[in-house]
């Protein structure tokens, strides 16, 4: 669980896991369970940005979502050490990537 200290999750990187969990058709309960939850709302508070991202399980995120995880882990990244980007070779945005992808 998230850190009373961290901030709630980003704007961005709550609408990609609210634009890829709809895109695979799943309600927030079931992407829940089966990143291991017991009941759903925990994602609609990371969705809603109210609760902070559990950064230590990206690459579980990353799996449920079905998202390659350098991708979703530069999300983060940008979002939350925006400093460090520059120092990331060939970085791209992916919610860019993903919605361009969907809307050739």
């Amino acid at each position: 669980m998230a850190r009373r200290s961290e901030k709630p999750i980003s704007s961005k990187i709550a609408i990609f896991i609210k634009t890829r969990r709809e895109e695979m058709g799943l309600s927030q309960a079931a992407l829940g369970r089966f990143l291991g939850y017991r009941f759903g709302n925990y994602i609609a508070m990371i969705e809603g940005g109210n609760a902070a991202f559990p950064f230590e399980r990206w690459r579980d995120y990353a799996d449920a979502l079905q998202t390659p995880r350098h991708e979703f882990l530069k999300l983060i990244i940008e979002e939350t050490f925006p400093e460090m980007m520059p120092y990331i070779d060939g970085f791209s945005d992916p919610v860019e990537r993903h919605r361009a992808s969907k809307n050739p």
